[in-house]
C-alpha cells in the first residue's frame, strides 16, 4: 500500500547515500536526475507511477493515480512534490527542507558515478524555484504517519546536561512552544525516556564516549536503571528503538539532529535494510533534538 512517509524517507535515504550521484544519461540507478529520483522513491514506497518518466509527464501520470495538482503558493506539507513542469522537481520534507537531485560535480548533466561533492543529491533549506504546482497525494494509503499509527501514541522526553528534564512530546505534534521535537537547539541531550500507549518499546543509546548502554523499557527519569537511556554524564550520540506493537504491524520511526544542524534520516525500528544502519545518529557526535512517531 502506498505511504507518503515511506516516500519521504526513501528520498531522504537516496540523498544521504553518496553512491547515488546526478546524471541525466545514466538516470535509473545508481545515479539519478531530479525526476527519476522522485519516481524511484515513489516506487520504493509502493506508489503506482504509471508511465511517468520525466518532469514533463509527472503531473499528468500522477494525477490519474490519486494525486492532486495544487497552486504553487499552497502551504506545503511533508511528502508534497514541488514541480516545474519543464525544468525541475523536488520533494518537500517539512521543517522548511527540500530533498532533490541537483547537478553533477561538473555542473553539467553527467559526471562520475556517485556523489562527488555532497551536493549532487542533498537535503537543504527550501528555496523559491519557479514552481508551477504542488502535487499532493490524497488517494488510499497516503495518510500521514499520525493518521495511521494504529491507535498507538508515542511520548518521549529528553534530559539536558544540567539534569533538567524537558516536557514530553507526543508523536510529531507541536508542544506549547510550537516545537515538534524533544530538545533545545544547541543543547546536548544526556538522557532519553520513551513510552507508548499500546504494546511496549525497548531502547538504548550510545554516548559520545563510545559506550553502548543497556536496553531499557521504562519511562521515568527517577529510575536510573530502567527508566531512561543514558547515564546523565555524557552526551548522547545514537539511539536504537524497537516497538512491540499488539498486532506486529506498526513500527517506530525516529531521527536525531547533530547539535545545531539538520536532522539525520529517519530510522525504522532497528532495521538495517533500505540504507538504514540499525540506529539513529552518528557515533561520537552529540545530538540536540529527537523526533519519533508510529506508523
Amino acid at each position: 500500500m502506498p505511504n507518503i512517509e515511506q516516500f519521504a524517507q526513501a528520498m531522504e535515504q537516496l540523498c544521504n547515500d553518496n553512491s547515488h550521484g546526478y546524471s541525466q544519461i545514466n538516470r535509473w540507478g545508481p545515479d539519478y536526475d531530479c525526476s527519476s529520483a522522485i519516481i524511484h522513491a515513489l516506487q520504493m514506497a509502493g506508489f503506482d507511477t504509471g508511465a511517468a518518466s520525466y518532469t514533463g509527464n509527472l503531473s499528468s501520470e500522477l494525477t490519474k493515480r490519486g494525486w492532486v495538482r495544487l497552486p504553487a503558493s499552497t502551504a506545503k506539507q511533508r511528502g508534497d512534490i514541488l514541480l516545474n513542469d519543464t525544468d525541475h522537481v523536488a520533494l518537500y520534507l517539512g521543517n522548511n527542507l527540500l530533498a532533490e537531485f541537483s547537478i553533477s560535480e561538473n555542473g553539467t548533466i553527467d559526471g562520475q558515478a556517485g556523489d562527488q561533492t555532497g551536493r549532487e543529491a542533498y537535503i537543504h533549506n527550501y528555496y523559491d524555484y519557479p514552481w508551477d504546482c504542488v502535487l499532493r497525494y490524497t488517494g488510499s494509503g497516503g495518510g500521514t504517519a499520525e493518521a495511521d499509527n494504529g491507535g498507538i501514541d508515542i511520548y518521549y522526553a529528553v534530559m539536558l546536561a544540567d539534569g533538567v528534564v524537558l516536557p514530553e512530546i507526543k508523536n510529531l505534534e507541536p508542544d506549547s512552544s510550537g516545537d515538534n521535537f524533544a530538545g533545545i537547539v544547541g543543547k546536548e541531550i544526556y538522557g532519553v525516556a520513551i513510552r507508548v500507549t499500546k504494546g511496549s518499546i525497548k531502547y538504548r543509546v550510545r554516548t559520545v564516549d563510545g559506550v553502548l548502554h543497556e536496553f531499557v523499557m521504562g519511562c521515568d527519569f527517577s529510575d536510573y536503571w530502567n527508566g531512561y537511556a543514558g547515564d546523565g554524564e555524557h552526551a548522547i550520540a545514537t539511539l536504537e528503538a524497537y516497538l512491540y506493537s499488539p498486532n506486529g504491524d506498526k513500527y517506530v520511526y525516529y531521527r536525531l539532529s547533530p547539535v545545531g544542524q539538520d536532522y539525520y534520516p529517519y530510522q525504522r525500528d532497528m532495521d538495517k535494510n533500505r540504507l538504514m544502519d540499525g540506529y539513529a545518529g552518528e557515533p561520537g557526535v552529540a545530538v540536540d533534538r529527537l523526533q519519533m512517531y508510529i506508523a
